[in-house]
Parts: structure tokens; sequence; C-alpha cells
């Protein structure tokens, strides 16, 4: 299923109306900013393409159908001296980010990141979901910050986007490769 947003202030949607599109309707006029939705009073309208002739029979379906792709995310076992193999590697990495209004440091973000994906989170979404379902202890080991109330702070789905989007990744490659190969995952690491 293919889908856009359409502005009703700008665009009447006649190309998609055109070219077989459905009008699903308007959203609520929200918008996401960090972790939260603020209203912005701009509804858009919703827009679908079935991309398979029994699209919506399968989508309806109280039960997933056999040939969508099923994609389990696993929690990684990572030991207290996997882990601190691991920060020892990305010590010397450069941090590309400003020093101000930093909450989560660089080796934590790189090091959480690479767990999800080793256990199958694809994306920053993923991975800010996968981070979230974290018991403590595992935060504690992949040294996110700590609040004043004593309890680990995960980052959030935007930190872990900023990030991916201006690290160094032949770096963190380099840094990271023989690492990989001693926990077995150097394939899954899609970088």
């Amino acid at each position: 299923m293919a889908w856009t947003f359409i502005d009703p202030a700008r665009f009447a949607g006649t190309c998609y109306r055109a070219a077989n599109w459905i009008e699903l309707g308007p959203t609520r006029g929200f918008a996401k900013s960090n972790d939260t939705y603020v209203a912005h009073g701009a509804p858009k309208r919703i827009w679908v393409y079935p991309l398979h002739k029994k699209a919506r029979l399968i989508l309806s379906s109280p039960r997933p159908h056999p040939d969508l792709p099923r994609q389990e995310m696993k929690t990684m076992t990572l030991t207290d001296v996997d882990a601190a193999a691991l920060f020892a590697r990305l010590g010397s990495l450069e941090d590309p980010r400003a020093r101000r209004g930093l909450r989560h440091s660089q080796r934590s973000l790189i090091a959480i990141i690479l767990c999800a994906v080793i256990s199958g989170a694809q994306g920053p979404t993923a991975i800010g979901e996968w981070v979230k379902r974290l018991p403590p202890a595992m935060l504690r080991r992949l040294r996110c910050r700590r609040t004043a109330d004593g309890r680990y702070e995960p980052p959030s789905e935007p930190t872990i986007r900023r990030l991916l989007q201006t690290i160094d990744i032949a770096a963190l490659e380099e840094k990271l490769g023989d690492w990989l190969h001693t926990q077995g995952v150097a394939d899954r690491w899609p970088l």
C-alpha cells in the first residue's frame, strides 16, 4: 500500500484521483515534534494506492496474512564484558554534534543503534521502539543517561535519527568490524 498526504489549501489531488488513488479523508491537523504531536490546525488529505489486487482483504484480515513479512525484534544479550569491549572501541570516535544541549553520549547512542540493528530493528523508528522496551539493567549497561530520580532514560527516536544523519559510517565500520566478528553478527550489520 502506497500512501501520501495532500495539503487541500494548495492542491486538489486531481492527479492522484486520475491515477486511481483512493482518498481516505482528512487528518486531524497534527504534526510530530520530537516524541509528541502538536496541533497545527492545517488538516491534510490522506490518499492510498493498493499495490496488490487483494490489498484491502489482506490488510483488513483479523489474522496476519502469511505473505506479509514478519520481522521479530529480539532483545540482544549483552554482557558487561561485551559492553566494556564495545565502549572501549567507541571511545576514540569523534562526536560531530554541538556540545550544547546533549543528553546522551555518542558512544551510548551508537551502542544502542548497534544492538538494536543486531536484534532486527530496521530504521530509526524501530530502533526507538526497541530501546523503549529495554529493562533498566540493559539501559545501564548501554550507559543511558540517569535522571535525578535514579531511572535510566532511553534516547528518543528523533535523537537516534539525528545521530544517524551526522555519523561517519566509514570510521564506525573501522572501529566496530572486529567487535562484530567476535559477536558473530558481522553479516547482520547493514552499513
